[in-house]
């Protein structure tokens, strides 16, 4: 459930760093029929010193901000802790609702002023990453007979099912007592009131608004497993419009019939396997390679 409001709240976080970067995002269709980031993935991954210093930075649009509190709030009865800094941003959450932005904007002046006054102190995190200067003179170059080795080397392995999935992964999850092979089906997603199009939508916004470079993959799932992966498609499409409209370049491995399924891409039955990022890193060359 690390899914796309924890990932804004790690891109709030680093806020500064946004501008100009070279981020890639692999986002999976399976997120958009859950309700969104859950609590537990909310406290493992946007930590205590994130919240301090997402609220502290005036940088920031105060929507991203109203809809942390949004997600706190609507979610309070599942933390077992409520901390200062939780309640300053449910407090600026009631406020938005309530009151025009104007009226807001003053009063989270004066909220700010309140964290202080509770001690609401931040450590000064200074981030100095090692940056890796790759030697493309001899790196190796893509080619398509690597890639259908890659993808031969996948099936070669596989022994026990005929539905493209990785010999140890079939025997423990998919096989039943009876010996037949596990299956599932996709249900149609609701476009209109889905939390995690309007939390994808809030993390192209911000991207677009800094001027991220940033590209997205949408992963597949298999529908040698899956049953129904036709009802994934206008989802993948409300993606596709959304990241065209913000020019953001993309890698759309999604299919919905077993024809057009490339075995390997995936290892199991929603991950992907070496096949599946090497496709990732021939695209990712091309966008990012400066050479």
């Amino acid at each position: 459930f690390h899914q796309s409001f924890s990932i804004l709240c790690e891109l709030l976080a680093g806020y500064e760093f946004l501008k100009n970067s070279k981020i890639c995002i692999v986002i999976s269709p399976s997120w958009f029929s859950t309700s969104g980031t859950n609590t537990e993935a909310f406290t493992e991954f946007v930590r205590p010193n994130f919240l301090k210093i997402i609220a502290c930075n005036s940088a920031i649009d105060l929507k991203y901000k109203i809809a942390i509190g949004n997600f706190i709030e609507h979610h309070r009865d599942e933390f077992s802790v409520m901390t200062n800094t939780m309640n300053y941003y449910c407090d600026m959450y009631h406020r938005s609702s309530r009151f025009n932005s104007e009226f807001v904007s003053a009063h989270i002046r004066l909220l700010m002023q309140k964290i202080h006054a509770c001690n609401f102190e931040i450590e000064n995190v200074v981030y100095d990453p090692i940056i890796s200067q790759p030697n493309y003179s001899e790196s190796k170059k893509f080619t398509p007979d690597y890639l259908k080795m890659m993808q031969q080397d996948f099936l070669s392995k596989i022994t026990n099912n005929n539905i493209y999935v990785n010999d140890e992964y079939y025997q423990q999850y998919l096989l039943s007592d009876s010996g037949t092979t596990r299956r599932d089906s996709i249900s149609i997603v609701d476009l209109k009131s889905n939390q995690e199009m309007e939390d994808f939508k809030l993390v192209v916004d911000l991207l677009a608004e800094q001027n991220a470079n940033c590209s997205f993959i949408i992963q597949p799932v298999n529908p040698y497993y899956y049953e129904h992966a036709e009802r994934y498609q206008p989802l993948v499409d409300s993606l596709t419009n959304l990241l065209d409209s913000k020019n953001f370049p993309y890698l759309n491995l999604y299919v919905n019939d077993k024809k057009d399924y490339e075995p390997g891409i995936l290892n199991d039955v929603m991950h992907l396997g070496d096949y599946g990022w090497m496709k990732i890193n021939i695209f990712l060359d091309s966008i990012y390679d400066e050479h």
